[in-house]
């Protein structure tokens, strides 16, 4: 019986050629379901490409993990080899610290801009991120964190180094409160120090172009002599369970212990809610797409109540006809999502592989990202299956109210 239904909804659509206004239905419905399966799965798969790329951009320049104290600082001696010994899934531990600092460059002497200076083991930073891999332009031959971070040697963003005309070489003088700052005192003492420009990055985030520079722990160490190690960057092996392994060790040292993604928290939420409901809005333009195969199955059956009254004739249940006809709605789904889905995997390829359009630089990326998720794309192939079966199924389902005596009385 199920090669029958699926003969007969052959032979109605390869029979519809001879009649203009069916076979100008189908191409309707057809060209309307490849329009509406090619926008949702294209769109899907820049939204995941925006995700994906700003994650990686995001992972790339901050640590999987931080473990940070708010009081005092961190016995990295002590500490590291415990973290190394207990947790095989990090694969580098590297102490960091921050302070404030205001800055200035020498030949502009009126203009001065506050910053963080981060503090780093030069010898282990390169295992936590891929700062090293912006380094735009540096003094020395190899543009790598431990030949530009050292003694004195900084390094700055290149927004910041825009801003006050700095370039690798040059001086910058940096003021610090190395004493503290207490309550009852109305005036602040600035200590000043001079450190030089050894290298310029360029992550692509605004505020880390504008507001950072780094520098090597013993540097700041100079700085503010009571200052140490207050974080340990840790990163984890691909796969491993960042939430589990940050509560494991917040149980461990008593520390506060964040991800990536407690960062930019809203970065994170707003980009997944973005890519769902632009699947969820380019859904409906599929479920409009649908409404001409509803149309289209409902002149079917007009045209073929001749037919449905002989098959009831002959003993076809209304189970079996009402199937004639949910294959034909599908069969042109089926078509159509091939079609729409390999155009906009072609597509889609065109845009990543050869960064055919650019974005400004308000956006983490120069180009427009595509990332093709698999899960995401049988999502959308079970999404249009289930809108095309109802759409399908209610044109359908009207075929058990045609009366055989009827239908064969009136038919000449």
């Amino acid at each position: 019986m199920k090669r029958l239904t699926i003969l007969l909804a052959t032979r109605y659509i390869r029979g519809s050629t001879n009649k203009q206004s069916i076979s100008t239905m189908i191409l309707i419905c057809f060209l309307g379901m490849v329009i509406g399966v090619f926008s949702l799965t294209l769109v899907t798969a820049v939204m995941s490409g925006f995700q994906y790329a700003t994650h990686a951009k995001i992972k790339g320049i901050q640590p999987t993990l931080t473990m940070q104290t708010n009081e005092g600082i961190i016995d990295v001696d002590q500490v590291i080899p415990i973290i190394t010994k207990e947790f095989p899934q990090i694969t580098a531990v590297s102490p960091a610290t921050y302070e404030q600092i205001i800055v200035q460059s020498p030949e502009y002497e009126g203009q001065t801009t506050a910053v963080q200076i981060k503090a780093i083991d030069p010898a282990t930073e390169n295992l936590i991120n891929k700062i090293e891999h912006h380094i735009v332009s540096s003094r020395n031959a190899q543009k790598t964190i431990e030949a530009n971070v050292y003694d004195d040697n900084v390094l700055i963003g290149y927004k910041l180094a825009e801003n006050l005309d700095l370039f690798p070489g040059d001086p910058i003088t940096l003021y610090f409160a190395s004493s503290g700052i207490t309550t009852h005192s109305r005036s602040v003492k600035l200590s000043q120090e001079t450190a030089k420009i050894s290298g310029i990055f360029d992550v692509g985030i605004e505020e880390i172009d504008n507001g950072l520079m780094i520098c090597s722990l013993s540097f700041l160490k100079k700085l503010f002599p009571e200052s140490g190690p207050t974080q340990l960057q840790i990163h984890l092996a691909p796969g491993s369970n960042e939430q589990q392994i940050a509560h494991q060790l917040h149980q461990r040292f008593g520390l506060e212990v964040y991800s990536w993604k407690d960062m930019y928290p809203g970065l994170v939420a707003a980009l997944k809610l973005e890519k769902y409901a632009m699947f969820l809005v380019l859904a409906l333009i599929t479920l409009v797409a649908c409404m001409n195969i509803i149309s289209l199955l409902f002149m079917y059956i007009t045209q073929k109540q001749s037919d449905i009254a002989i098959l009831k004739a002959l003993g076809a249940s209304n189970s079996l006809i009402t199937q004639i006809f949910i294959n034909i709605g599908m069969s042109i789904s089926l078509c159509a999502s091939c079609v729409g889905l390999g155009s906009a995997l072609v597509v889609g390829w065109l845009l990543d592989h050869y960064q055919l359009i650019q974005l400004p630089d308000s956006y983490y990326i120069s180009y427009l990202p595509v990332h093709f998720e698999p899960v995401m794309m049988v999502l959308i192939v079970l999404v249009v299956f289930l809108i095309t079966f109802l759409a399908s199924w209610l044109p359908a389902y009207r075929t058990r109210t045609i009366s055989i005596a009827s239908v064969l009385r009136t038919e000449r």
